[in-house]
């Protein structure tokens, strides 16, 4: 991928060291099984949700674009030169949304922080100056992102921010939230906070693979890696689950709803690539309902076909996005099977410019997605068939 700043999160990963930093973890031998879904019926009764010529009708394939103008900056050295703030995460909590992301403006990249209470009118926090962002996260009434520097950030609000120094880790490139705790993945493996401000080191839980996730959902937290995964009922004690669905591929996203873990990864189709990047990858999904036994599978269906980025879970249904070549992309299951894809939408902005989704987030009845280029859908979501 020729993309620079999915670049920059991906070198960081693969630099992890293998230290092993005070690891305490165990290796249990998991069971899956490969299968074939079953086939469901994907018709909601309680939504206005329809599928028609294996083409879902539903809210999330209406999307509002969000006016980006507050997210331009002026370029260093560029005759009335401007670029846009590329988001990397987005997170939901009190009321709000916040994302983060960075921007360049020639001769340093500084960090952006952006808030709003709808998904639609949004509000720019000031500049940090040469600081990067590439996660945010919410819980116990804070918001908590982490700095390219090694210093995290922390708001009530999401608005004004405080710096907590003294971290000697380097950046956080993912943070989630449980159970009372911040538990995020730095180059060299886990680190965890109650309160976002002090942090203490767990280290690579995997010996010889980097983490390429981490999840929290089911009273647990997961991390992923190539071909097996890891879970903490605590964010510092981790056992690590050998032997699942995915042989050495990386596992990218996990997600839980209805009593059902799934596991998504994802390898580029070889034959796909063109322009300098993959337009088709091999999708696979494994799940299970106890934690133990694992069933593996493999879309097939060529519109499924894409990176996906991101899972929720949410009044009944998985959503999942992502996309290549300037196509947002939607797919969504009741079960987490058996996938419906959502009509292709096009790069709103200009069809000669690729517009690269990072991350997304459901809160207040929307579903919001950002990316490069100061790029923000909303969904609303769900919408109820006024007709009932």
């Amino acid at each position: 991928m020729k993309y620079c700043f999915y670049i920059c999160v991906t070198v960081l990963l693969l630099c992890c060291s293998r230290q092993n930093d005070n690891k305490t973890s165990e290796t249990i031998v998991g069971e899956f099984i490969e299968t074939e879904s079953q086939e469901i019926n994907q018709n909601s009764q309680e939504y206005n949700i329809i599928q028609n010529d294996n083409a879902l009708e539903h809210p999330l394939s209406v999307f509002t674009i969000v006016d980006k103008s507050p997210f331009k900056y002026s370029l260093e050295h560029r005759y009335n030169g401007y670029g846009y703030i590329n988001f990397l995460d987005i997170v939901y909590g009190n009321g709000r949304f916040v994302t983060v992301g960075l921007g360049s403006t020639g001769s340093f990249t500084h960090g952006y922080i952006a808030y709003s209470d709808d998904g639609l009118i949004w509000n720019l926090v000031d500049m940090f100056y040469r600081n990067w962002f590439f996660s945010v996260a919410y819980g116990n009434g804070r918001f908590v992102t982490g700095a390219t520097n090694g210093e995290t950030f922390y708001s009530d609000d999401g608005i004004e921010w405080k710096v907590a120094e003294g971290n000697d880790f380097g950046i956080l490139i993912k943070i989630i939230y449980g159970k009372d705790l911040f538990v995020a993945l730095y180059r060299s493996g886990i680190v965890y906070s109650y309160d976002g401000e002090i942090w203490h080191k767990v280290g690579n839980i995997f010996e010889e693979t980097e983490i390429t996730c981490l999840f929290y959902g089911n009273n647990r937290f997961y991390a992923g890696s190539h071909g097996k995964f890891a879970y903490s009922y605590d964010g510092k004690i981790w056992n690590i689950v050998e032997n699942n669905a995915f042989d050495s591929l990386p596992i990218h996203c996990f997600a839980y709803g209805n009593n059902r873990l799934l596991a998504f990864s994802y390898r580029p189709d070889e034959s796909s690539y063109a322009y300098g990047e993959y337009t088709e990858y091999s999708v696979h999904i494994a799940y299970s309902d106890d934690g133990e036994k694992w069933f593996s599978k493999e879309l097939e269906n060529n519109i499924l076909k894409w990176k996906w980025i991101n899972i929720v879970y949410n009044n009944g249904y998985f959503i999942a996005v992502g996309g290549e070549g300037g196509e947002l992309k939607v797919a969504f299951s009741r079960d987490g099977i058996s996938w419906i894809n959502v009509n292709d939408e096009h790069n709103p902005y200009s069809p000669n410019y690729y517009t690269r989704y990072y991350a997304s987030a459901y809160g207040g009845g929307n579903y919001v997605i950002v990316g490069n280029e100061g790029t923000i859908r909303v969904s609303q979501w769900p919408i109820y068939d006024e007709q009932k």
